[in-house]
């Protein structure tokens, strides 16, 4: 017995004896499993880590497949066992609110389901972009963007309709339906964004020429389906556009935004839907068809056009032919204040000059916020067209002339033949019928109120602008003036008064101005008179007179303090392009009173154009409009000079080691390059004298003086666009100087003698419509002189 205990506790082992060797590893496994119950969790674990440490690779397989048969995975985390692509493959068949239920699993599926490769689609198809390029180490900001989007959009009800809620809890109360959260907590019915989708009743046509359209896909109101239309296709692709964007289902409205005037739409790069357009076969079907996609059993079906037609009489006939095609309802805004773009804002009308507020057509596809922000950028966009359209006149009409040349002369040798032209009958029948229809009796237009048009659009872009003035006080004198009494200010008083006291002036006369306008709108008649009104408004002009010359130091202190103090930068970057700014910045508001004087000038106009001599206004609206034209000139002669102080300071930034240029009234009048011809012998005739070419030159004609700089062009890698450096040479008064050509010389042509004091130059210029107009503006500024 006692031999039997030593050997069960002994390492002995009986390796030649088999029966009592396999006697003796019972005996020993039954006291390992006796010891293995009584030891720990820690204990157990360290014995069998210690025990497949010490295994082979063939027993560490035995013990996996026995794990395999005794405990088999009956659930497996595909995310930890398929690749990341695949994993991502998988979750983007789920939706958005199945997506936010799967990132509260664990950690590992909330940073799969917040990847932006998930969020960018559902985003794209309802037209939400984000409106920044996200960081490399961003993450999720696709996946708030479309929190965000689901939160401003307003088809959630509480339970109590009495209870207003804020936009930041509905935003909660959105989010929570979003992450799929019981309905008893969100106050959310049980509807998904796809369903919402497919009653869609709204349908927006956008043409891809609009400028900054991107702008308006990502602003689109929660049930309206919008489709990018191809400006350079045709009719029958663009109806099927429109088919294939309502999904065989019929719509309440269809918006149709692309470029058009007062007179005419551009629906298409080579179709215009005029008066005398819609005569066409083609145009008719079209607009027939369109109609069809419309409900017959909704009263508000119709079409909203966003070009300003009804603001002219060829315009409220392209509305009524247009009414009478779908026999539906076709308005479009009137705009007789405004720009293009601007007048979508403004109020829409009928052929009958029904009333409908400002805007509100447009707000039912866009929301007013992004429609503002798209209004002032495509404003921006053609401000900036003008100017390269001016900085670039000469080099657009040698360069059109150029291509009109080579396609005159392809047109009328190859494909015309000279030698067979002749005028077809068809063409003389066609020229007959335009006559006939043209000397045919003009449209009664006199049954409509253009006057109470014109004044209703004066009274509701006055409010407009009411509301923009005093957006300035209440979004900025307000706050700026409270910091002023606690220990944070942002501005001193005096900056206060500069920048802001003006406002409050032109804010009292305008109120003023704007209540008599109701007045008179409330009792308005055909034999009612506006122009007295207009004749007190310009009887306190003094006060905008006092803005504009202050507005330089107003703007010049803005730029100054932003740059400066960094409560007033933060201060800015809060509040600018906001809704209670109208998406504007300060210095746009700022501005809003010079494009107000405008507005005004185009508003008498249209209300001269409409008045009689003989109605008892004609004589206050002639004053007033001639009043404002003057005033218009005072601002225009400001705005003038403030251009030609910031070019003076341009030059002298381009023009190294160049003196003082800023004295007195000097004015830059033209920039000409041109090329410095030298000659060795200098005693012979200008005509008989042979030149070449010594450098570069480029000539700064002012209003007093004439200077010479040396201009060298220099090349980058990789880059188009040359550098241009300017060395000042030498410079001449006016007064002191004379101009000569050289004619009848075999050697060189359009070529400039300027003689000063001391020296003389002579000039080549390549050009020959650059050389006269440079010896017009030289000669006039001699003779000025």
């Amino acid at each position: 017995m006692q031999q039997n205990g030593e050997q069960g506790f002994s390492c002995w082992t009986p390796l030649s004896n088999k029966q009592r060797n396999v006697q003796l590893f019972e005996q020993r496994l039954v006291l390992v499993l006796h010891w293995f119950q009584m030891w720990n969790q820690q204990q157990r674990k360290q014995l069998l880590e210690q025990l497949l440490r010490t295994s082979s690779s063939r027993e560490q397989r035995f013990c996996r497949d026995l794990l395999t048969r005794v405990l088999p995975e009956t659930r497996l985390d595909f995310s930890r066992v398929l690749p990341r692509t695949l994993s991502l493959h998988i979750l983007a068949f789920l939706t958005p609110q199945d997506l936010c239920r799967a990132a509260g699993v664990c950690w590992t599926w909330r940073v799969l389901a917040e990847q932006d490769c998930l969020w960018t689609g559902p985003c794209i198809r309802r037209g939400w972009f984000l409106p920044y390029s996200p960081g490399p180490k961003e993450f999720g900001s696709w996946k708030n963007h479309y929190v965000w989007c689901v939160g401003s959009l307003d088809w959630n009800r509480t339970s109590n309709p009495r209870e207003e809620q804020s936009g930041e809890s509905r935003t909660r109360r959105v989010q929570g339906g979003v992450l799929g959260l019981p309905e008893s907590r969100t106050g959310f019915q049980t509807r998904t964004l796809e369903k919402l989708q497919t009653s869609s009743t709204l349908l927006l046509l956008i043409s891809n020429s609009m400028p900054a359209y991107e702008v308006l896909l990502s602003g689109l109101q929660l049930g309206v389906q919008a489709e990018l239309l191809d400006h350079r296709g045709c009719l029958p692709a663009l109806l099927a556009q429109a088919q294939r964007a309502a999904r065989g289902r019929r719509v309440r409205r269809i918006g149709l935004l692309v470029p058009g005037g007062t007179q005419e739409v551009q629906l298409l790069k080579n179709c215009v839907v005029s008066a005398e357009t819609l005569r066409n076969l083609e145009l008719k079907e079209f607009w027939a068809k369109l109609s069809e996609l419309l409900d017959p059993g909704v009263e508000e079906r119709g079409i909203d056009l966003f070009c300003p037609l009804a603001a002219s009489a060829s315009g409220i006939s392209v509305l009524k032919v247009l009414s009478v095609l779908t026999q539906a309802e076709v308005l479009s805004p009137m705009g007789f204040s405004t720009g293009t773009f601007q007048s979508i804002l403004s109020p829409w009308s009928d052929f009958g000059f029904r009333s409908i507020p400002p805007g509100v057509p447009a707000l039912r596809f866009l929301h007013r916020n992004v429609l503002q922000a798209w209004c002032r950028q495509a404003q921006w966009m053609e401000k900036v067209l003008e100017r390269i359209r001016i900085s670039f006149r000469t080099e657009l009409q040698r360069e059109g002339s150029r291509i009109r040349g080579r396609l005159l002369g392809h047109f009328l040798w190859d494909q015309l033949q000279l030698d067979i032209l002749h005028v077809p009958s068809e063409l003389s029948e066609s020229l007959t019928e335009e006559l006939r229809v043209l000397s045919g009796p003009d449209q009664d237009q006199t049954a409509l109120d253009w006057r109470g048009a014109v004044v209703t659009d004066l009274h509701n872009s006055e409010r407009l602008y009411l509301e923009r003035l005093c957006g300035i006080q209440k979004v900025y004198q307000q706050p700026l003036a409270e910091s002023l009494s606690c220990s944070r200010e942002i501005l001193s008083f005096t900056e206060i008064q500069i920048i802001l006291r003006p406002v409050e002036q032109i804010l009292e006369v305008n109120r003023l101005f704007e209540a008599n306008l109701g007045v008179r709108l409330s009792r308005w008649g055909p034999d009612r008179c506006i122009g007295d009104v207009f004749k007190k408004l310009c009887s306190n002009l003094r006060v905008y007179s006092n803005y504009f010359n202050n507005l330089h130091m107003a703007v010049s202190t803005v730029d100054r303090c932003r740059e400066t103090k960094p409560a007033f930068r933060c201060f800015l970057k809060r509040v600018d392009r906001t809704v209670n700014t109208h998406m504007m910045s300060l210095l746009e508001l700022l501005l809003t009173p010079v494009i107000r004087i405008e507005e005004y000038v185009t508003l008498l106009q249209a209300l001269k154009l409409h008045t009689e001599q003989n109605h008892p206004d004609w004589p206050d609206v002639c004053s007033s409009l001639e009043t404002m034209m003057t005033f218009r000139e005072f601002v225009q002669k400001l705005k003038f000079n403030s251009e030609a102080d910031e070019v003076m300071d341009e030059t002298q930034k381009i023009i190294q080691n160049c003196p003082t240029l800023r004295e007195g009234n000097r004015q830059l009048l033209l920039r000409q390059d041109a090329a410095l011809l030298i000659s060795s012998r200098e005693t012979l005739p200008d005509s008989l004298r042979i030149f070449q070419e010594f450098s570069d030159v480029t000539l700064f004609l002012f209003s007093d003086a004439l200077v010479l700089t040396r201009r060298a062009t220099s090349h980058a890698p990789f880059t188009l666009i040359p550098r241009v450096e300017h060395v000042f040479n030498s410079s001449v008064a006016l007064d002191s100087l004379s101009v000569r050509e050289i004619k009848h010389s075999p050697y060189v042509g359009r070529a400039l003698v300027l003689d000063g004091p001391s020296t003389s130059w002579v000039c080549f210029l390549e050009d020959e419509e650059e050389r006269e107009h440079f010896l017009i503006v030289l000669r006039s500024a001699l003779l000025g002189r």
